[in-house]
């Protein structure tokens, strides 16, 4: 008897098992997410039904879906409407300027009361354990001159450096929105710089702005929310990254949540190369203008690849699957002292291509255990050395074979001495903060930039 009633429950569980539909790729939902025309509440149906016969597990992006639906409710409801003005608040803070004096300041909080409370100095340890005030996104450095650098904050805007960042200058603050985290500099003027200029809380690009004075004063290319037909208040179009060509004058790349961009006239136009995706990372072959390496994030056939351009940009192939990376995000290298080499890494591993991005072979997957090879790359004039990391960071000097940790964030760890935590703040050289939000190397040295107002220029030794 109770083996009949133990098989009977075993095999009405595998038949709810087997009855669930297997998950989709790209499913419908996700896309009407992306599009502004698509009512609030009819994403929410599909989402639901989508999943009324689905696992919700982990990795399943029901976990995602609730979290977009409780983020945006609030600004669509009740009609779940989204289509609404790009420029609304911008539209309002111009209105108070025209204001009269005295009215205009107290609403601008230049006088009226109000006063900064702070925190207001990064160098203080006061209830937790590490520094922190802000969060970084990008930085861009001079080739010519390392001196000179941008640096873009998630709600602060764009900063610039003239003297190594001993003293910051910021002008952005009067632009549509206050978040900046992708600036692309001339290659052969650093003066000239376009910025991405987004909303601080989700991302949601305002457009491309453009300055010809190293930062001092702002306006917007044609790359807008009115030109594009995506961004603005309301929206979920990102931009990821803007890139300059290295040697083709006025060749723009725009990677965004909505595709790759091309502009040859420096955003005066542009046309879209790939259609629908998300372009995290564009690239250059260091000696062959015609080779161009991007990694789209949103395509199933493309998310384990590096594509390749072979006509500066126009056309994308993906030759092979990164052999074990599982879908997870990745980060494209080159280095000038190895022209065709190109370096892939994710979460889950290091790959190697020394034919121009024909081939890959395996330098890690998995990790190793304990090691975070999250923005894991290699010096760019001797690749050799690489750093990675997250929450610490890793080294190796061995092209990758091996890691060793080199940083402790927890300012109460050994490593990082004997003392208080703002004593071991002040003193250790294996302190940084948690969270590396983007690396880069620039001649040689490692461009390093956390979740916590910090640029850390890291050594070797």
């Amino acid at each position: 008897m109770k083996k009949t009633v133990f098989l009977l429950l075993f095999l009405f569980v595998f038949s709810f098992v087997n009855a669930q539909k297997k998950p989709l790729v790209n499913p419908a939902y996700k896309r009407m997410m992306y599009d502004m025309k698509v009512n609030f509440y009819t994403v929410c149906d599909s989402a639901e039904a989508y999943f009324k016969d689905r696992d919700k597990g982990k990795g399943s992006g029901y976990k995602p879906y609730l979290r977009w639906k409780f983020e945006n409710e609030s600004k669509y409801a009740p009609s779940g409407n989204r289509i609404v003005d790009h420029f609304m608040p911008y539209k309002e803070y111009l209105r108070i300027k025209k204001e009269s004096k005295p009215t205009k300041e107290q609403r601008l909080f230049t006088t009226g009361g109000w006063k900064p409370l702070g925190p207001d100095n990064i160098t203080n340890i006061t209830g937790h354990y590490a520094a922190g005030l802000g969060r970084v996104e990008f930085v861009e450095v001079n080739k010519s001159d390392g001196n000179q650098i941008y640096i873009g904050s998630r709600s602060g805007g764009l900063w610039r450096t003239s003297d190594g960042g001993s003293t910051w200058s910021h002008n952005t603050d009067f632009l549509p929105a206050s978040g900046v985290n992708a600036i692309a500099a001339n290659p052969t003027n650093f003066n000239a710089v376009l910025i991405n200029v987004r909303n601080a809380g989700n991302g949601t690009s305002f457009g491309v702005y453009k300055s010809t004075d190293g930062g001092a004063t702002f306006s917007a290319t044609n790359f807008t929310p009115a030109n594009v037909g995506y961004g603005g208040l309301g929206s979920n179009f990102q931009v990821y990254t803007i890139q300059y060509h290295p040697n083709i004058p006025n060749l723009v790349f725009v990677g965004t949540s909505q595709g790759l961009y091309r502009s040859t006239d420096n955003l005066v136009t542009w046309t879209r190369q790939i259609i629908g995706g998300d372009v995290y990372d564009v690239d250059f072959h260091p000696t062959n203008n015609n080779i161009i390496y991007i990694y789209d994030g949103f395509n199933a056939t493309n998310k384990n690849k590096v594509l390749k351009s072979t006509d500066m940009g126009v056309t994308y192939n993906g030759f092979v699957d990164l052999p074990g990376n599982a879908n997870a995000k990745i980060k494209i290298s080159i280095s000038p002292t190895c022209p065709d080499c190109v370096y892939a890494s994710s979460d889950n591993g290091i790959w190697k291509s020394t034919d121009a991005g024909l081939t890959y072979t395996t330098i890690q997957n998995p990790p190793p255990a304990g090691v975070a090879l999250w923005q894991a790359m290699p010096n760019d004039l001797d690749t050799t050395k690489f750093v990675s990391g997250y929450v610490d960071l890793f080294r190796s000097e061995d092209s990758g074979a091996t890691f060793s940790k080199c940083t402790w964030w927890s300012l109460g760890d050994a490593n990082n001495g004997a003392g208080s935590n703002q004593q071991n703040y002040n003193t250790s050289p294996r302190y940084v903060h948690a969270d590396t939000n983007y690396l880069d190397c620039v001649n040689g040295v490692f461009i390093l930039v956390l979740m916590a107002s910090y640029l850390n220029r890291p050594t070797m030794d």
